[in-house]
């Protein structure tokens, strides 16, 4: 399958010319994993970065007591993998398929020098990674002031409402930085109120609007 139309329309790289482009998959390789297997581990050389072309997929870091912290989800579209170009020597996460994935990847210096020759697409790059710093922002101001129900709530609605999500009890306790047990009990309440419907391994929103309502509650932030 050519990544080519899929590439053309995100916002990433729309803007370049057809030699940027070929410039850019002319250096591309691709990898292909399964469910559980991991593009990389935390703690490994950040050699490559990534480009999700399909399946999803969670980023999780471990905290300095060795514990599970809060995880982020990735979807197809999304880069990953990045911190190479920051100047970090080694990843501060672990990617780990939730489905099978397909990813384009590159070598960290080759897209470093990519990026040189390309000012535009480093200026969208540069404009990315500032919205997804404020994203990290924003999700630790919420686990320091908006309850559990709304913090999984806005983790569920930021995925497509028109299909299942790939999602475990555990992977949405990761998201949302609290216990298994916590969503377990929550989830049975939604499904129950009819708010969503669980399968094995995975979850399908029946009831936006009723999410929505939860977030923009009186304990909201």
């Amino acid at each position: 399958m050519n990544p080519l139309p899929f590439l053309r329309q995100m916002p990433l790289f729309q803007g370049l010319t057809g030699c940027d482009m070929t410039l850019l998959l002319g250096h591309a390789h691709e990898k292909t994993i399964q469910r559980t297997e991991s593009f990389f581990h935390a703690g490994d050389a950040a050699a490559r970065c990534f480009l999700l072309l399909e399946g999803h997929l969670k980023l999780g870091q471990i905290t300095p007591a060795g514990e599970q912290g809060a995880a982020r989800l990735i979807a197809a579209g999304d880069i990953f993998g990045w911190a190479g170009l920051m100047d970090d020597h080694s990843y501060p996460g672990t990617a780990e398929a939730l489905t099978a994935c397909r990813a384009l990847w590159w070598e960290t210096e080759r897209m470093r020098q990519t990026l040189l020759a390309t000012p535009h697409l480093a200026l969208r790059l540069l404009a990315l990674l500032g919205r997804r710093l404020r994203e990290a922002e924003s999700r630790l101001l919420d686990l320091a002031t908006v309850r559990v129900e709304q913090r999984l709530a806005k983790a569920l609605l930021r995925q497509p409402a028109d299909l299942p999500l790939p999602l475990t009890r555990q992977d949405l306790a990761e998201l949302c930085g609290t216990t298994l047990y916590t969503v377990s009990r929550t989830l049975r309440a939604w499904e129950q109120a009819g708010w969503l419907r669980l399968g094995r391994g995975s979850l399908r929103v029946l009831s936006p609007p009723a999410l929505a309502a939860l977030i923009q509650g009186p304990d909201a932030s």
